[in-house]
C-alpha cells in the first residue's frame, strides 16, 4: 500500500507545466512585439493631422481625375519616371504642374518629392533621388486649370 501511495505521488499532472509554458511563450511574443513597436517611428504618415483637417478638399481633389475621365500611365526605368496623362476627351493633358511624393515599398518612411517636367504634350518626366530596384509608390499632386487633383500609382523600377 505504501508503494502505491509513493507511485501516485511521483506521477504529476503535465497541465501545470503546459500552462506555464503557454504563458512564457505569450510573454516572449509580447516582449518582442513591444521592442519592435518602440524601435519604429511613431508617425508613419507625415502630416496626418493636417490631412484630416482638410479632408473635404482632398476628397474633391482625389475624385477629380475619375469624374473628369482622366487617363494616365506611369512607367519607369533606372531613376527616370514618365507619366503620360490624357483628359476625358483622350487629348494630352497639357500645361499641368506635376509633383509626386515617392517612396520605395520597403522604406515607406523615406519619402522624396519629385518634380516633373513636361517633355512633350501630356508627357511628364521626373527623376527619383536614388536607383533602387523594385516597387515605388508615387502620390501625385496635379495642378491643372487652377484646380488640384490627387491620385496614387505604382511603378516598377528595374
Amino acid at each position: 500500500m505504501a508503494d502505491e501511495i509513493r507511485s501516485k505521488k511521483r506521477r504529476r499532472s503535465p497541465w501545470p507545466y503546459a500552462i506555464v509554458t503557454v504563458f512564457v511563450v505569450q510573454a516572449c511574443v509580447l516582449g518582442t512585439t513591444m521592442v519592435l513597436a518602440v524601435r519604429s517611428p511613431a508617425m508613419p504618415e507625415p502630416d496626418y493631422y493636417a490631412k484630416a483637417l482638410s479632408w473635404d478638399d482632398r476628397a474633391v481633389a482625389v475624385s477629380r481625375p475619375r469624374t473628369e475621365g482622366w487617363g494616365w500611365s506611369v512607367s519607369g526605368h533606372d531613376r527616370l519616371v514618365t507619366i503620360t496623362m490624357r483628359d476625358g476627351s483622350a487629348r494630352p493633358l497639357e500645361g499641368a504642374e506635376v509633383e509626386a511624393v515617392a517612396f520605395h515599398r520597403t522604406t515607406a518612411l523615406d519619402r522624396h518629392t519629385v518634380a516633373f517636367v513636361e517633355t512633350s504634350p501630356g508627357v511628364y518626366r521626373g527623376s527619383l533621388p536614388e536607383h533602387r530596384a523594385g516597387i515605388w509608390e508615387l502620390r501625385f499632386e496635379i495642378g491643372h486649370a487652377g484646380r488640384p487633383a490627387l491620385f496614387t500609382d505604382k511603378v516598377v523600377i528595374d
